[in-house]
């Protein structure tokens, strides 16, 4: 878990700096920074693959025109990296999260973020166009939030770095009866007035002082490949294999909270033939 923020329409670390100290929970190995006259983008990072310097966020292409803040994981990083490298991208990392520039880059959205297998919530500057890409994951497992006023977009992935920016604390009531009904704010709406949310498999796009919303992955959409009954239990199994092993990479120790359900003792059973040593802790 990682934490990213940021202003766009602005230079303003000072605001961005008390952005990040309410993000420091979710990335207690390092903070970065990147700011020029239109952008201020924030990182509070989490190191999992790529434990050193190299793996700093913000992260930028080879010309630093183009830079990215990311929360999350992208399982498929080492298929898609050897992919742009073959097209001439050069990486000066090992982390997952350098893959998003680069194809970005490469295959423009909303193409690159159909490519991407993992769970994330991410920031994309592009300098060239002066534009602004946010993006969360296909079920929406990490957060991202945003709220606009006097020429800026604010986000960050808790409402309350969004709340250094000076919004005022009003409640949703729309929100707050959703939630009393449903216990989740539906669909952009949070509890707070005038804080949204950037929706699951949906891209927020704002340039020139306009911001379009578009939905890049739906689950109705995604319909499986026709499988005889007879073959459901062995295709299943070579899904959570594929799955569990892509989820599994990591430059630190790897544990499993077990509930004893059929479904976490189904995860670490498919992950355990692929470590020496794995921890594991019992969540009763």
């Amino acid at each position: 878990m990682c934490g990213i923020c940021g202003i766009y329409g602005a230079e303003d670390k000072p605001l961005l700096l008390k952005m990040l100290s309410t993000l420091k929970h979710r990335g207690p190995d390092g903070q970065g920074v990147f700011c020029d006259s239109h952008i201020s983008l924030g990182h509070s990072r989490l190191s999992i693959i790529d434990l050193s310097s190299k793996g700093k966020q913000p992260m930028s292409n080879e010309e630093g025109d183009i830079w990215a803040s990311v929360n999350g994981e992208i399982y498929n990083f080492k298929i898609l990296r050897a992919q742009l490298q073959q097209l001439g991208h050069e990486f000066h990392s090992d982390s997952d999260s350098e893959v998003v520039v680069h194809a970005y880059e490469e295959y423009g959205t909303p193409f690159f973020l159909r490519r991407l297998r993992g769970m994330f919530a991410l920031a994309v500057y592009d300098g060239k166009t002066d534009s602004l890409l946010l993006a969360r994951d296909r079920i929406g497992k990490k957060p991202l939030y945003y709220a606009i006023g006097g020429g800026r977009i604010i986000f960050a992935s808790e409402i309350k770095a969004i709340l250094e920016a000076g919004i005022a604390k009003k409640i949703n009531f729309q929100a707050l009866c959703a939630y009393l009904t449903f216990q989740y704010s539906l669909g952009l709406q949070t509890l707070f007035d005038g804080i949204k949310k950037v929706e699951a498999g949906t891209f927020l796009l704002c340039t020139d002082g306009t911001i379009t919303s578009e939905r890049y992955w739906d689950f109705y959409e995604a319909k499986p490949a026709s499988v005889r009954e007879d073959e459901i239990a062995d295709v299943l199994r070579v899904m959570l294999e594929e799955s569990t092993q892509l989820r599994t990479i990591a430059d630190v120790p790897v544990g499993a909270f077990l509930s004893g359900g059929i479904d976490s003792s189904a995860v670490v059973a498919m992950a355990r033939p692929h470590f020496i040593k794995v921890i594991f802790t019992r969540s009763l």
